[in-house]
């Protein structure tokens, strides 16, 4: 998929919520770059996304101006998650680097499995264990430190769909970040290796439909609406919703590459 979600995690966890970016040298999918990072606290890069073809400085328009017009649901969010998986740093610096690559086969599993999850070094969990309160789920590689005492929340939707939540500076609301990957690849090389594409032309995103919510809401937030906001549409679109005790389901429109879901009193 060539994404970063799993990166934009632990920098998030690591910097504590502080701003950052990911210098990714991205010319084709330009969508689902800045889309990745959006949904997952950071700033969205746009110096390496050829800005100078009319074509992708049109999309780049429209996507920081989608950013604009929401800014106080991205502006100082912090992330909300039920799961926290522990990147394991203190290995790391012993110099057991194998570690890392069972890490990323579980962040994988996670992202692939829709799990609202956070990353954070596994020293800082050792230094501020107070960190680890939010969490009903404390996962590290080789084992599980602490099982949730209720129902995570679920989504079903294909693998290639990204999942996050956030709270927003301001205001009682829960915001879903639904992330699409999916899309046509470009014929692979001569030398039978994935093509990079040629830019924006080569994106061909493929919208997603069906996707399945039902979320664990957080304490003290009652639902009394739940719309749909996308890049490619000005206005929120309002969505039918069941509530059951603190949970809610509900079923998400037609989209093709980011969708974020604001649960709102």
């Amino acid at each position: 998929l060539g994404e970063g979600t799993l990166q934009a995690r632990y920098i998030r966890g690591a910097f504590d919520d502080k701003p950052f970016t990911l210098g990714k040298y991205e010319s084709t999918r330009i969508r689902v770059a800045i889309a990745e990072l959006a949904a997952n606290g950071g700033a969205p890069m746009g110096f390496y996304t050829r800005f100078t073809d009319s074509a992708a400085r049109g999309e780049i328009v429209r996507y920081y101006r989608f950013l604009g017009q929401h800014d106080a649901l991205f502006r100082g969010n912090r992330s909300h998650a039920e799961t926290v998986l522990l990147f394991p740093r203190q290995d790391v610096r012993r110099g057991r680097v194998e570690s890392v690559e069972a890490f990323k086969r579980l962040g994988r599993k996670l992202l692939d499995d829709h799990v609202l999850f956070d990353v954070l070094p596994d020293d800082l969990a050792a230094s501020t264990p107070e960190r680890l309160k939010p969490y009903g789920r404390v996962l590290r590689v080789g084992g599980e430190l602490s099982m949730p005492d209720t129902k995570p929340s679920r989504f079903e939707a294909p693998y290639t769909v990204r999942v996050s939540a956030s709270r927003p500076a301001g205001g009682n609301e829960l915001d879903l970040h639904l992330v699409n990957y999916n899309r046509t690849e470009p014929p692979r090389g001569g030398d039978g290796k994935p093509s990079a594409g040629g830019g924006l032309k080569d994106e061909k995103p493929i919208a997603v439909a069906g996707v399945k919510a039902d979320v664990l809401l957080p304490a003290g937030l009652q639902v009394g609406r739940v719309e749909i906001l996308v890049p490619e549409r000005k206005e929120p679109v309002a969505v039918k919703f069941q509530r059951t005790g603190n949970r809610v389901q509900f079923e998400v429109p037609e989209f093709l590459v980011y969708c974020v879901i604001r649960l709102r009193p």
